[in-house]
């Protein structure tokens, strides 16, 4: 099931250079590549178009010579390290995905691959931290905020989890997560999903 989540969340997020229709785009992306061979994005986008396919040990290659190309290009690294989570590779996700920090530590895109990482570990506060920087470099985007909602939400949950017959560990519990994010969204959020009791969420 974690693997599944894994394809649906983080192939979802893999970098396409252009917009394209995706029923003939294997096709398209194939002549591209034969035609202009150092294309390094054509490259990628053959092997996205093959990953949206179904048709991920054959992605692979093309992902790598896009990488062979242009050893600096942030978007095939993403896509070879989603790759390898969908595979359940997650050192291999590391490698990619921390060569993609160093090579552009300004850009968005590293941390937030990395928290996706870091989710599918279970290593949650470490992926709400991963978002929250990206937040940091990239403010108000609606993007990596739904993500950080989401994860804060898994974190909250899971802490809760234990203490669900125990109000005023869960009130403790509901505490210490507004220190870590006060939006009163979340709050009622979390609140719905758990199904805090009215007193325990006035505390």
């Amino acid at each position: 099931m974690v693997l599944v989540l894994i394809t649906a969340a983080g192939l979802g997020y893999m970098t396409w250079d252009r917009n394209r229709d995706y029923r003939t785009a294997v096709g398209i992306w194939t002549d591209t590549v034969a035609k202009r061979p150092v294309n390094f994005r054509a490259h990628n986008n053959l092997g996205v178009a093959l990953t949206r396919k179904g048709r991920y040990a054959e992605a692979v290659g093309p992902y790598q010579e896009a990488v062979r190309l242009k050893p600096d290009y942030q978007n095939a690294y993403s896509n070879l390290g989603l790759l390898s989570m969908q595979k359940g590779d997650f050192d291999g996700a590391e490698q990619y995905f921390q060569t993609m920090l160093k090579l552009a530590p300004e850009r968005t895109e590293p941390y937030v691959v990395l928290a996706e990482l870091r989710t599918a570990q279970g290593r949650i506060n470490e992926a709400i931290q991963l978002y929250r920087q990206a937040l940091r470099l990239a403010p108000g985007s609606k993007n990596i905020e739904e993500r950080l909602k989401k994860s804060s939400g898994r974190w909250f949950t899971d802490s809760i989890r234990p203490f669900s017959k125990q109000t005023g560990a869960a009130c403790i519990i509901l505490e210490g997560y507004e220190k870590q994010d006060p939006s009163p969204a979340y709050r009622q959020q979390l609140q719905q999903t758990v199904k805090v009791p009215p007193r325990l969420a006035a505390a």
